[in-house]
């Protein structure tokens, strides 16, 4: 089966518009958004195609698990929500009560 780079671009030019409109302007909600969303379709595809699907989605700042994990530790370690915003001062309310 050939990977089809074109298609693969559409989707993620598709996923990242989606991300960014629930994004809330967040980084890491965007990124944690659209990257959660590739890999859900990269699960689908034979794995000789996964590693450069990964690589394109890069391109639309794709972060893997790992990292997202990561980012969501170094956040709550040092005061920021979820959203990667300073508890308190998060619009979903994240640290404030409301969101929490």
């Amino acid at each position: 089966m050939r990977f089809n780079e074109a298609a693969w671009r559409v989707l993620c030019i598709a996923s990242a518009n989606m991300a960014v409109k629930l994004s809330a302007c967040s980084h890491d909600l965007y990124s944690t958004t659209f990257s959660s969303e590739i890999d859900a379709q990269v699960s689908y595809f034979p794995k000789e195609h996964r590693g450069f699907a990964l690589q394109i989605a890069r391109e639309w700042e794709y972060a893997s698990a790992q990292v997202r994990a990561a980012t969501q530790q170094w956040n709550a370690d040092n005061g920021l929500c979820f959203h990667g915003i300073e508890l308190g001062c998060c619009p979903a309310g994240c640290g404030s009560g409301l969101g929490d």
